[in-house]
């Protein structure tokens, strides 16, 4: 059993989730904690060194752009032909077609290797968004903790927890959308967990009223996208924030997204859009539905 909140499994490997204060489960993984051991690190984005705004610019695709439809009945030329015939079910043939089409800086060609292991994860992102949640968690600080309240099968998450494998990583779900994938996150879950990584099987409003402490680095929204919802999570999320953090958030083609967000900014100048990225339909295998990044000054308080 677990004496420390919330599953956080600090004698290595093991590990747990909770919910409502209860252990769901524990387990002992030292193969797969000693991989991830193996193959960290090799990369020049620990502690700050890249500059996640930069990147982000930088980033760029090979054959298919964000302003061009993909998908069956949409051609293209015979190098892009693969992001044209995506299938839904086609997990692991989509991540592969999406990482070649994206051009990385030689700094993230281990991160595009290691998230190559989430290839068999069922997803409603993309890999070029789950690259750029891996390098600005990589990037954190020490002390400072990735959140990401929204899991459904867990690839963003996952994308977190590769990149600090025994930094502090957290997810927030209570399965109330999309099926409810909560046995399958759970496997997946337990194969990359870290001695500091946690999972709160709860409302993400309880979460963060009641529970979350640490100053968070990056925080990923990507729970109910109802105006209220999405304005409610960056709020209450907002007190947590460290300066210089960053907030993901997931979708914002949709007006339902976008507004709330671009409000929040508004009314806290401490926060500003430091990328802004639409395509064209939802699904896409550039930026999906569309992606927002903010960043907190970093001379603000927390």
């Amino acid at each position: 059993m677990c004496d420390t909140p919330p599953y956080s499994r600090r004698e290595f490997p093991e590990c747990a989730l909770q919910a409502d204060g209860n252990i769901l489960l524990t387990r002992r993984f030292p193969v797969a904690i000693m991989i991830l051991q193996i193959t960290r690190y090799r990369l020049d984005i620990t502690g700050g060194s890249m500059d996640i705004e930069t990147l982000a610019r930088t980033l760029a695709f090979r054959e298919l752009q964000p302003d061009q439809a993909s998908g069956p009945g949409h051609p293209g030329d015979e190098q892009g032909q693969a992001l044209n015939s995506l299938h839904p079910k086609d997990f692991i043939g989509n991540l592969v077609a999406e990482r070649a089409n994206l051009i990385l800086p030689d700094e993230l060609n281990q991160a595009s290797w290691d998230l190559m292991a989430l290839a068999d994860v069922p997803r409603m992102g993309s890999y070029a968004i789950a690259i750029l949640l891996y390098a600005a968690v990589a990037a954190m600080p020490p002390g400072q903790v990735y959140l990401n309240i929204g899991v459904w099968h867990g690839f963003s998450l996952l994308a977190g927890m590769l990149a600090r494998p025994q930094g502090t990583v957290i997810g927030v779900d209570n399965f109330s959308e999309f099926g409810g994938p909560k046995l399958a996150f759970k496997e997946r879950f337990m194969r990359f967990c870290g001695p500091e990584h946690r999972f709160y099987d709860l409302d993400y409003v309880k979460y963060l009223r009641e529970i979350h402490q640490d100053p968070i680095g990056v925080y990923f929204y990507d729970g109910p996208h109802r105006e209220l919802d999405q304005s409610r999570g960056l709020e209450l999320a907002h007190q947590h924030i460290a300066p210089g953090g960053l907030i993901f958030v997931d979708d914002t083609n949709l007006l339902k997204v976008q507004a709330p967000t671009l409000a929040f900014v508004h009314n806290h100048p401490e926060y500003r859009v430091i990328a802004d990225f639409s395509t064209t339909h939802n699904c896409h295998p550039t930026w999906w539905n569309g992606l927002m990044i903010l960043k907190k000054d970093e001379t603000a308080p927390l």
